[in-house]
């Protein structure tokens, strides 16, 4: 099937033989951060033996010539195959025991690369996603939902496949990526077929060392454009795997919970790694911060506390997202000794069914001086719905991501 689309492949080889990790990245047109970024990394050569591998996904003839001086590996296909089948055509030409799959608009930190071997260093770990902080203040990025969780680790399906790393021997003997999604949701998708052979949920993990610098979308139309894809991807995922929402409710179990992975790390290695997070920590403490006041984050209980006593009072608490973010939500919440009274939805077919034990019910059972969290990939529009109905944000309901 990759012969098909396959062109050609060059060889300038920059790594010396044996990497300890392969850098897959895949595009279709140019973008002005690749080379920004293939210039950080082509500092980390210094402390890190690795290998790049850039995959033209169908660009115009010699569009990505600047970008062959700091390549391992250049390989050209003849279209726009899309996301995944590029990325696993980029992996059948890599060498080392690692994958670590980088988004082509996404910028690295410097120590990037250091930190997914670490990890695998220090855990006995199948799959690690990293952290995307947003490059501007562009308020569009309010609106993602999986960008950043805090700085714990625990077990975590890959969410963010442009800053995702595999125990390359288990993905290949899956199959790698699943070569009919062009776009979205390939993460999980992959997660669920490594289960088959590991059914370890601990194994694979979410950790806020490896960083990347990242926007969600440039305008509205992307935005729209990209969620309706991710909407049509999870239809697909739902009919191959038909319990995934039962795979991603155990992994929302164990949201926070770093006790649930497995060390395999000696003290040296343990030792690293704390410095690694606080050297990581310290020089994003910025954008951290930046990401911190986009909404409420689930991941910190004192913002948490500190936003229900100052904001909710007495009130009632409604959830508003009878879905996986929702049920969710209402754990978190729970956690915390907040006690939601019913969910609300949009969709009429959910109304008068259960949740996690909660009934889902219609917009018109908010009564007045309710509370209400939000917990939805629709929390843009559901947000201007109920300021439409008179609700001020931020006094009468907030977005928890």
């Amino acid at each position: 099937m990759y012969q098909q689309f396959f062109d050609h492949v060059e060889y300038s080889r920059k790594s010396s033989n044996q990497p300890q990790i392969s850098i897959v990245v895949i595009s279709w047109r140019l973008h002005q951060d690749t080379l920004k970024s293939f210039r950080i990394l082509q500092q980390q050569r210094n402390s890190v033996n690795f290998e790049l591998i850039f995959v033209d996904n169908g660009g115009q003839d010699k569009e990505f010539e600047a970008l062959k001086p700091f390549v391992d590996i250049f390989i050209r296909l003849n279209q726009n195959t899309g996301a995944y089948l590029a990325r696993n055509v980029g992996a059948v030409f890599a060498t080392a025991p690692i994958l670590l799959f980088l988004e082509d608009d996404g910028i690295p930190d410097f120590d990037f690369v250091n930190s997914h071997i670490a990890l695998f260093e220090n855990y006995d770990v199948v799959s690690i996603r990293g952290v995307y902080l947003c490059k501007t203040d562009n308020p569009l990025n309010e609106r993602q939902n999986v960008y950043y969780w805090g700085q714990k680790s625990f077990p975590a399906f890959v969410s963010l496949e442009g800053n995702a790393s595999y125990q390359a021997s288990l993905f290949f003997e899956v199959g790698g990526w699943d070569d009919q999604i062009r776009y979205g949701h390939g993460g999980l998708e992959l997660a669920l077929r490594l289960l088959e052979k590991d059914p370890d949920k601990r194994k694979h993990m979410y950790s806020p060392i490896p960083v990347i610098y990242h926007d969600l979308v440039k305008d509205e139309q992307q935005f729209f454009s990209k969620r309706q894809k991710h909407i049509e991807a999870f239809k697909y995922l739902l009919e191959k795997h038909p319990t995934v929402n039962e795979h991603i409710e155990e992994w929302q179990e164990m949201f926070l919970d770093e006790d649930q992975l497995y060390i395999k790390g000696g003290s040296d290695q343990s030792t690293l790694l704390c410095d690694l997070k606080k050297r990581v920590f310290e020089r994003n403490k910025q954008q951290i911060n930046r990401m911190n006041q986009l909404f409420v984050p689930s991941y910190d209980p004192e913002r948490i506390r500190d936003t229900f006593e100052g904001i909710m009072g007495s009130r009632r608490c409604l959830i508003f997202g009878a879905g996986s973010l929702g049920a969710n939500m209402l754990n978190i919440l729970k956690k915390n000794d907040i006690e939601p009274a019913f969910f609300l939805d949009n969709d009429t077919q959910k109304w008068g069914g259960f949740l996690q034990g909660l009934e889902i019910k219609g917009p018109n059972d908010i009564a007045e001086g309710d509370f209400i969290v939000i917990a939805s990939i629709y929390s843009y529009e559901i947000s201007e719905q109920l300021q439409e109905k008179g609700l001020v944000k931020n006094w009468d309901f907030i977005i928890m991501k």
